[in-house]
């Protein structure tokens, strides 16, 4: 019999019954240690000496197939590593990055996008990168069972982009609000999120912002380890000796690094930890304006509308608040009076707010990020923010807050309060939702809209609430309360300047706060013949008035766009700049020509509050007063 281990021929001994005899007891033990030492000489050597584990060479005649590592599926890695390489604007002025994890791009999809910023761009002089070359084959996977590498035939090429990294760069004489939107339109046709940037930002690491941070500062440094002759001296100090280990204590060189490993996957600024950690005193003396330092918080501090003020102190202190419908112009303290109203109801809680941030889903599976103003109290919101998807908001969000109780038991009042901005500007939908949420959750919810006007208010909203109108202050007011500004900052009451400002501010409060305190910015000593600076974007759009008036062409109105856009860049609504452009038009033309105007400018708001694209509306409406002043021009030379 062939035996291949010993141990088998051990096993087969102790199992026969002569074994348990005595006479063959005695040949056990010596046949027991005879087997084992001759397996110890058949094993090969894989141990080391002094050491218990195997040794990573093993047996040089065993094969190395069964120690190879499977082969890992799934997402190709895409190393990212420490380098910032790829993530700045080089060559054009714009690029669009990537800011998901990384992704493979194939060559069908990267046309898309070009295409898609080609089209959008049509007419326009410019230059577009291309920042990546599709160089990675894709194969298809093989019908059957495979042995080995297994690759099917041939399926396309694509490129695998890493996080942070830049696709597309554009350089030309472009408006960036048109880069902006061709950027948007080649994003939707690639996979992952991308962002716009420009040339000039800090680079980026992962997802961290190099922001006046070197990559060397992200490390953590070393500890320095001092010399052995300067541990033996001759018993230092404790303070010395920390000084030597670790070099000189700082406690903002602790704050700094501190914040570095923790904002590790956000924006990193030196400024921003210098500013967070700046004493209450000097972040009080850099507060802004006076139309918000001097801001009233309380009904009794408010110097207009005394009445008002008084009815809305009963409606606090009654045991039934109801849903108000504030209405009025813009400038004649709605806002401020309803905070007041508030503080009366729950008291000084309601100034400690936050400002939370919320992710919304729609039907369609887009994230909307909206911003809320929040006590422990009361919520402020603008749905109008969100264009269209205003009705998301309000059913979500009223929702969620009218279907939790109180917090605080010992509060006045047990329900929570929502201020909603901009209420005349919600579309359609969306106050159907608003009516049903009055209906369903009135008992822990109450409503404040606040409004321009009532004219876009469906009639449902409006009789489920107790309309305040809060009219314009006159004059006379306007002049009190910038006399009563004046003396708390120190400044000489100078009466003809505060009417000049009260009668060209249009009796909006606000802005004549502002145009005060624009004047004793530009100048040091203020009488009555001061200069009033109008505002910057007022005077583009008297600027741009001339300009439609003085030449009717294509050229001009291609002029005109790069203007609009500045507006439109800086947040001034697209209504407000119609508005304005159609008043500063009439003021130039004849009065035959004006009531023609009036009518081509409401047409084309309306339009602009029911399109998506306000820019057409507006060039538009130039287009259409240029060809009015045409035919009128040419009617007087027949």
């Amino acid at each position: 019999m062939k035996l291949t281990n010993t141990s088998i021929l051990l096993n087969a001994f102790q199992g026969l019954r002569l074994c348990a005899s005595s006479p063959l007891r005695q040949f056990h033990t010596p046949l027991r240690q005879s087997l084992k030492t001759l397996d110890a000489i058949r094993r090969p050597q894989n141990v080391r000496a002094f050491s218990t584990t195997p040794s990573m060479l093993g047996n040089w005649l065993e094969p190395n197939l069964n120690r190879k590592k499977k082969m890992a599926k799934g997402r190709p890695r895409v190393a990212t590593g420490g380098s910032t390489k790829g993530t700045t604007v080089i060559w054009g002025d714009y690029g669009l990055r990537m800011t998901d994890h990384h992704r493979r791009i194939s060559a069908k999809q990267l046309k898309m996008a070009e295409d898609t910023i080609k089209v959008r761009l049509r007419g326009q002089k410019y230059r577009l990168y291309k920042r990546k070359n599709c160089n990675v084959g894709v194969y298809v996977s093989g019908n059957d069972m495979r042995m080995g590498k297994g690759k099917g035939s041939f399926d396309h090429w694509a490129t695998r982009m890493a996080v942070s990294q830049i696709l597309f760069e554009i350089r030309g004489r472009l408006h960036e609000q048109v880069v902006r939107d061709a950027f948007r339109l080649a994003g939707n046709k690639l996979p992952g999120q991308w962002e716009f940037v420009k040339k000039g930002e800090p680079p980026m690491v992962g997802i961290t912002k190099l922001d006046g941070v070197t990559l060397e500062e992200l490390k953590r440094p070393r500890r320095h380890i001092a010399p052995v002759e300067l541990l033996e001296a001759s018993s230092p100090t404790t303070e010395t000796l920390l000084d030597v280990v670790h070099g000189p204590f700082h406690f903002q060189d602790i704050i700094h690094s501190a914040t570095l490993r923790d904002n590790a996957s956000s924006t990193i600024s030196q400024k921003a930890v210098s500013t967070q950690f700046s004493p209450p005193n000097q972040a009080a003396s850099t507060m802004a304006l006076i139309v918000d330092k001097h801001r009233p918080r309380s009904l009794e501090t408010l110097t207009y509308h005394n009445e008002l003020s008084e009815r809305l102190r009963s409606l606090a202190q009654s045991g039934d608040f109801p849903h108000l419908l504030v209405y009025g112009p813009s400038g004649a303290g709605k806002k401020t009076r309803i905070v007041a109203t508030l503080k009366e109801l729950y008291g000084p809680g309601v100034e400690k707010i936050k400002i939370d941030a919320r992710v919304f889903q729609t039907t369609s599976n887009r994230k909307l990020e909206f911003n809320i103003v929040a006590s422990v109290y009361h919520l402020e919101i603008t749905p109008s923010d969100v264009g269209n998807y205003d009705r998301v908001v309000v059913q979500d969000l009223l929702k969620e807050v009218a279907q939790t109780q109180q917090v605080d038991q010992s509060a006045k009042q047990k329900f929570k309060v929502v201020v909603i901005n901009e209420a005349d500007h919600l579309t359609r939908d969306a106050q159907a939702a608003l009516r049903r949420t009055m209906e369903k959750y009135s008992p822990n919810l109450r409503l404040i809209l606040l409004a321009n006007s009532t004219a876009n208010i469906i009639a449902p909203i409006r009789s489920r609430t107790l309309l305040v109108r809060v009219a314009a202050p006159t004059h006379e007011e306007i002049c009190d309360v910038l006399a009563v500004s004046a003396k708390k900052e120190g400044w000489p009451v100078v009466e003809g300047l505060h009417k000049r400002i009260a009668e060209e501010s249009g009796r909006n409060l606000r802005r004549a706060l502002l145009m005060y305190e624009a004047v004793h910015a530009q100048n040091e000593k203020v009488t009555d013949s001061t200069a009033i600076p109008p505002a910057d974007w007022e005077a583009l759009i008297g600027q741009i008035a001339k300009e439609i008036l003085e030449e009717h062409s294509p050229a001009r109105i291609l002029q005109v766009r790069s203007k609009l856009y500045d507006l439109l860049t800086h947040c001034i609504p697209p209504t407000t700049i119609l508005k304005t452009l159609a008043f500063k038009l009439i003021a130039l033309i004849d009065d035959g020509l004006k009531g023609e105007v009036i009518q081509w400018a409401a047409f084309y708001e309306h339009r602009i509050k029911t399109g998506t694209k306000v820019i057409f509306h507006l060039e538009a409406f130039v287009a259409k007063f240029m060809r009015i002043v045409e035919m009128h021009l040419m009617s007087m030379d027949m």
